[in-house]
């Protein structure tokens, strides 16, 4: 059990008390053969509820005994301090339970705390059924795995009932018992006999100490009087808060207080059944430990059995096996044998064989000493034809060398042809472009030009229309302005026309002469129009000037290009044209030396060149050579076809400039009953139409035009 080493008790102390805090009214019990702990009390000031685990051992000189003191630290909450309570040892579940008891605070307890005696945890269980009243002073003892709790004083009275808990679930039951109960009591002692019997003796019933006992069946709940014989200086007298404990067969009842204070004496109380059942219990615990020797015995023997038969297995597996590596060996030594007469056999083969061969080797060192002295001779009389021979092999490593040069040339030539071949191309693909934009510029240039004419033919007529309106208003407002003149001269000089009608001259004339300055703004306003709009006309015609100067620049450039195209065309087959005259000269120079038709290069250093004859196609009984100069230059030529640049392909007309010309000569057409010559059909053709992509200039003049026509 862990915790906190307090003090420990030492066989020369001479006080013999455990040093452990001073206190009253605590609880303990045992918890394993040579352990026992203490759990709260009152140490004068407030309840505890400390746990200090005592072990008892023997000295060391094995004289007395010692004893150490731990306090064991839970690691979670303690519950609240109390005295007067009991604590139970369940062994098995390795748990204290501790009940009832008696707080300053709280006054007499009723509940319920458990202690993990490996974990030092304290927990307080949920219990079921009928709970028992709160107590002090009670007993309580674990009998048949079940904590029984009897007596006790409540605060009022002393009880007489007894209580059974059921660790297993937690479940509390009043016990209905038989037989002569004992009387309600507090402060008594209680033991437990064969885990069946729980004897209660002594205490206190609130008048007087009590001396009697009983004894409770817990299995078959009934109780009956404890009847005790002796002397009368042996019987003990009556007590309370006393100790009874189990030693053996005899049961120790020790200490307390009676009617005349504490007591210090110690009783046994011996029982003849008790003995007996002892003396035979121990005889069957002897007969099982030599039961269990016996059968240990028989298992082991079982097991060296066992042992025996599988080493009995395994010596005939191996005996087995080596009766069949003995059959082997005898096949291996026949086969031996056999493999050693053939060997004789043929180590006598060997042997004439050897003589055979020292007679060719004789032989042969005869030939060999002839074919040196013919060597000797070769390599006298073959000097000038090795040297001949090294020319040779110089000069067919030069023409080698020179092919794969011009090899190399030609391999670049033909890639700078292919990407000019591709630039040509790529010209040919924008001069066609170019063409059809031109094709395109021209059709919207005569479209614009058709259309811009139209509008101005119609923008005359407007301006003409609205001209002679305005003329023909301001004649009609001065003539009409002569006559309110006259009239006004006429009633002036006293024609008889009275106020009114002067009134209403008078407003002709002011409205006659509105009408003609009205006339007049309008007339220079649409001047000014005139002029904006020859403004604009003279825009677009310099736009359009200027959009046709690009395009023959640009045209200029295209053309450019296409002669610098075929010039570099022209260059570039010149130059492929000398490399194919050189390679077929180094084809010719090396087909010569390989016909034997040059000299060698010494005689070559001193006679002039000739021309070389011309080459003829090999049959096909030239030699490997041959064949593969013939394939290089059939590859060759293969790359020189395959680097000529494609025909240029012929330019297709557009569809788009079609459609347009189609739509212009729609419009344009004077003989097409179909063909609309105004304003807002021109406006819509050419705002509407995305198409014809017009500047937005024109656009606005035709907007404008319509507008005047539509206030004409």
């Amino acid at each position: 059990m862990d915790g906190t080493l307090a003090g420990t008790l030492q066989r020369t102390r001479a006080d013999g008390r455990l040093p452990l805090p001073t206190r009253r009214d605590h609880a303990a019990c045992v918890t394993s053969p040579n352990q026992f702990v203490v759990v709260g009390g009152f140490d004068g000031t407030a309840e505890l509820m400390d746990i200090n685990a005592i072990t008892v051992r023997a000295a060391e000189d094995s004289v007395g005994w010692g004893a150490s003191v731990r306090t064991v630290a839970p690691r979670n909450r303690t519950p609240p301090g109390r005295s007067h309570h009991t604590v139970t040892c369940h062994a098995s579940g390795r748990s204290l339970y501790v009940f009832g008891g008696y707080a300053s605070s709280r006054g007499t307890l009723g509940e319920l705390w458990a202690f993990h005696l490996d974990h030092h945890e304290w927990w307080q269980p949920n219990t079921t059924g009928d709970q028992p009243p709160p107590r002090r002073n009670h007993i309580a003892a674990l009998v048949g795995g079940r904590l029984y709790v009897h007596g006790g004083f409540n605060g009022t009275e002393c009880l007489g009932d007894t209580w059974i808990l059921d660790p297993q679930a937690w479940h509390w039951e009043l016990l209905r018992t038989t037989g002569p109960a004992p009387s309600p009591r507090r402060g008594h002692a209680c033991e437990v006999v064969s885990d069946r019997y729980l004897v209660v003796h002594g205490g206190y019933d609130g008048a007087a100490h009590l001396v009697n006992g009983a004894v409770l069946d817990t299995a078959t709940g009934a109780w009956r009087d404890l009847a005790a014989e002796g002397g009368p200086e042996d019987m003990p007298t009556a007590r309370a808060h006393h100790t009874l404990t189990l030693a053996g067969h005899v049961m120790v009842a020790l200490g307390g207080s009676g009617p005349m204070g504490p007591l210090l004496d110690m009783h046994l109380l011996e029982s003849p059944p008790l003995v007996a059942g002892l003396a035979q219990q121990y005889k069957l615990m002897t007969m099982a430990a030599k039961l269990s020797a016996v059968q240990a015995g028989m298992a082991d023997v079982e097991a060296a059995l066992a042992v025996t038969r599988h080493r009995a297995d395994t010596a005939e597996q191996q005996l087995q096996l080596l009766r069949e590596r003995a059959s082997d060996l005898v096949s291996l030594h026949n086969a031996a044998l056999a493999d050693i007469d053939r060997l004789k056999s043929r180590v006598a083969a060997e042997a004439v064989r050897v003589v055979a061969a020292e007679a060719a080797t004789a032989d042969a060192q005869l030939a060999l000493a002839t074919a040196e002295r013919r060597l000797r001779r070769t390599r006298e009389g073959g000097r000038e034809v090795a040297e001949a021979a090294r020319d040779m092999h110089d000069i067919v490593c030069d023409l080698r060398e020179e092919v794969a040069r011009l090899r190399g040339q030609l391999l670049t030539a033909t890639q700078h042809q292919g990407r000019e071949a591709a630039q040509l191309a790529a010209l040919a693909t924008e001069k066609q472009l170019l063409q059809q934009q031109l094709a395109s510029s021209q059709a919207e240039a005569a479209l614009l030009r058709g259309m811009l004419a139209t509008a101005e033919a119609e923008f005359r007529l407007a301006l003409d229309r609205q001209r002679n309106a305005a003329e023909t208003e301001i004649a009609a407002a001065v003539e009409q302005a002569k006559q309110m003149a006259i009239a006004a001269a006429r009633a002036a000089g006293g024609t008889g026309i009275n106020g009114d009608m002067d009134l209403v001259l008078l407003q002709q004339l002011a409205t006659a002469t509105a009408r003609a300055e009205t006339a007049e703004i309008r007339l220079h306003q649409m001047e000014r129009e005139n002029g904006v709009l020859q403004a604009d006309l003279a825009n677009q015609k310099r736009h359009l000037e200027q959009q046709r100067q690009a395009r023959e620049a640009a045209e200029d450039r295209a053309a450019a290009a296409v002669q610098h195209m075929h010039a570099s065309e022209l260059k570039y087959q010149s130059e492929i044209e000398d490399l194919q005259r050189q390679l077929l000269e180094a084809q010719r120079e090396r087909w010569r030396h390989d016909l034997g038709l040059q000299p060698s290069r010494k005689r070559a250093a001193s006679e002039p060149a000739e021309q070389p004859p011309p080459v003829e196609r090999r049959t096909q009984g030239t030699d490997t050579a041959d064949l593969d100069e013939f394939g290089a230059r059939e590859q060759a030529e293969q790359l020189l076809w395959n680097a000529r640049p494609p025909p240029e392909a012929e330019l297709e007309a557009p569809n788009r400039p079609q459609q347009m010309a189609a739509r212009v000569s729609a419009v344009l057409d004077p003989t097409d009953p179909r063909a609309h010559f105004t304003v807002q059909h021109i406006e819509s053709l050419v705002v509407e139409d995305p198409a014809l992509e017009v500047l937005p200039e024109v656009a606005r003049l035709l907007q404008l035009q319509r507008r005047l026509a539509g206030q004409g």
